[in-house]
């Protein structure tokens, strides 16, 4: 969703959802929320049938608000931009001062400024990269974030923790 993907057709996602939760998504904005909404229900819906301890339970759900949390402050992080101004003057800024401060230089360093004006413009330009690369972070770039390795995470902490709760429900129900 951060990346502004619409395909469902490939990825890990396949693997856990239905057709029918498929299809539903297919039409659906903010998806990782819905998914979430749905994770929680079942939650509910299986602490219904089998017995679960509140503290567990309410473990269970403090890490999906976590999630919903997390997810909130990205979008925002993505939605925000550099501001226009901003980006405009950094660039008139590092373009004065690269070309006016060897000129103030030029008598100290004589044929040699060529130096400390390459280091400074390298600095003062990668700036501006950097600039770039925080307006949107998560692209696909191979600078970008890895989401792709934070889901797999998310995938894998989920599946410890359904896996702990079944285990220990189906224990806690066969001891009661």
């Amino acid at each position: 969703d951060l990346r502004t993907t619409h395909d469902l057709s490939s990825g890990p996602i396949l693997e856990v959802l239905t057709a029918d939760e498929l299809e539903e998504l297919s039409e659906l904005r903010r998806r990782p929320l819905i998914i979430l909404a749905w994770i929680e229900e079942t939650l509910h819906r299986l602490s219904r049938h089998v017995p679960i301890s509140d503290r567990k339970e309410i473990e269970l759900e403090n890490h999906i608000e976590a999630l919903s949390l997390h997810y909130h402050a990205l979008t925002k992080a993505k939605s925000t931009p550099m501001p226009f101004a901003y980006s405009q003057l950094v660039a008139l800024g590092v373009h004065v001062y690269c070309f006016t401060v060897p000129v103030a230089f030029l008598q100290d360093f004589s044929w040699f400024i060529w130096g400390p004006s390459f280091v400074m413009g390298l600095l003062l330009f990668g700036i501006i990269q950097v600039e770039l690369e925080l307006s949107d972070p998560f692209g696909s770039d191979h600078t970008d974030l890895k989401l792709d390795v934070f889901l797999a995470q998310v995938e894998e902490n989920l599946g410890d923790y359904i896996h702990r709760w079944t285990r220990l429900t189906k224990a806690e129900a066969l001891s009661a």
